[in-house]
This record gives C-alpha cells, structure tokens and sequence, in this order.
C-alpha cells in the first residue's frame, strides 16, 4: 500500500526521497509514547527522508522529523506550540491543549492557504483527523484509520 501511494504521490509530482537506511520508529521516545501504530505507518515514517509537494507547502512527517532532525523550520508538534503559545498564562487551558495533543499524532503538516495538519488520534484506534488554523484542537474526522487514508487520498476523496 506504502509503496504505491508514493508511486502516487511522485506521479502528482511530489518530492520524494528514500532513506538510504531504513529507521527504527521502536526506539523513537515521541513515537512509542503513542502506543501501536499502523504497520503502513511505521513503513512511510521509516523508509522516507521526505514526502514533500511540489510546491513545498505540504509534507508527511518521516522518522527524521520525530527525532528533530528535521531541516524544516516547522517542528513536528508545531501546531500544538502555536495552541500553547496562545494559551499563555491560562494554566487551564494550556492543560487542556497537552492533553488533547497527548493522543493526537500529527503525520502530515500543510501552510497552503490555512495552517493545517492530520493526524492519528489514537484515542480513538487510529482514526485520521483533520484540524486547521486558528483552532487546530476542533478536527474532523476524515478516515477510519491511515491506510484508509491514503486509498482515500489515491481515489480522489481527499485532496492534497
């Protein structure tokens, strides 16, 4: 499924690049703090460097990103310190942004038009969700798990 979603991807003229080793999510501290992700998951995450746009507005987050190591100025979790900085001084509402977060697990981040990411919500046995600027906790749910993801992405359901 993996392989022929980048197969997709490259004929939408994204850029892609394989890792030349492929990565051990295993040991990853932010990916095991989520529990058990989906096998096509870990093989998108671990065998690419990056899966980024033509345009270089969107991008899938890859192993390197999660071990910030990322050359993007976007870190992983950067829509949940844009919450928090909003948040500033309202203990309350800064918790209720970690814990909201502390499920969601942000897999592909976009700066087309609109802040906007999806995510694994893993609260929920890894349902895909949307979220989008300025309220990026208010989501809607888009597929019942990430393979369904990408066969929706591929059918034409969801547009990148």
């Amino acid at each position: 499924m993996v392989v022929e979603f980048i197969e997709f991807l490259k004929e939408k003229g994204w850029k892609i690049e394989k890792n030349k080793e492929k990565g051990d999510s295993a040991s990853n501290t932010i990916l095991s703090g989520y529990g058990e992700l989906s096998t096509a998951f870990i093989e998108l995450t671990e065998n690419y460097k990056s899966i980024i746009s033509g345009d270089e507005t969107k991008w899938f987050l890859c192993l390197n990103d999660y071990n910030d190591e990322s050359e993007y100025a976007f870190k992983w979790n950067e829509f949940e310190l844009m919450s928090l900085e909003a948040a500033i001084g309202d203990e309350e509402w800064e918790n209720e942004i970690k814990d909201w977060w502390r499920t969601k697990l942000p897999f592909m981040l976009s700066v087309s038009g609109d802040y906007s990411f999806y995510a694994i919500d893993t609260e929920k046995d890894g349902t895909i969700v949307n979220g989008w600027a300025p309220e990026f906790e208010d989501v809607t749910e888009v597929a019942e798990n990430f393979e369904a993801f990408l066969r929706k992405i591929m059918d034409g359901e969801i547009l990148l």
